[in-house]
């Protein structure tokens, strides 16, 4: 009776084992790629939707619209907001610009002051932007909105009515 295992049982148990770590490596890298495109569409979804949020908010927030001649906004919008240490309210100017080819930025000064610095605020990046005021009717103003990043399109139109 022998003890112990053949050459051939050994190199046979090799072969199976071999073939078993192959498949499981095969399914596992097969999965980090799926797992990675999905960030990577996440991470776009999420940046366009805040980009959309972010403008929305300072356009809802907006008692004055200012047409301009910029590429991917036509507008400055001018908000109001009560400053505690000054205990007045303070007036800002916020525009839209799309830098570096796909970084979105809000460009804020204070109209108060006697400085003509801005502000320059990094929002996130997208790939496309597109801000449209349209106030040729007077009792329908809206903007239009269009944000492209690579996987994520968001369109939308923000109706201002006569508020502005």
């Amino acid at each position: 009776m022998k003890k112990g295992f053949t050459l051939i049982e050994l190199l046979v148990s090799i072969a199976i084992a071999s073939l078993l770590i192959g498949a499981l490596s095969m399914v596992f890298s097969l999965n980090v790629g799926f797992l990675n495109k999905e960030y990577i569409d996440e991470k776009d979804y999420k940046n366009a939707s805040h980009a959309a949020l972010y403008i929305e908010d300072k356009i809802r927030r907006a008692h004055k619209i200012v047409k301009t001649e910029d590429d991917n906004c036509n507008f400055t919008l001018y908000i109001s907001e009560y400053e505690q240490s000054r205990h007045k309210f303070v007036e800002s100017a916020y525009r839209f610009s799309l830098e570096n080819g796909n970084v979105l930025y809000a460009y804020i000064y204070n109209t108060d002051k006697f400085s003509e610095r801005e502000g320059k605020v990094r929002i996130c990046e997208i790939d496309d932007l597109y801000l449209y005021y349209n106030d040729e009717d007077e009792d329908n103003k809206y903007i239009e909105m269009n944000i492209d990043s690579s996987s994520t399109s968001i369109k939308t139109f923000i109706n201002l009515g006569r508020r502005l």
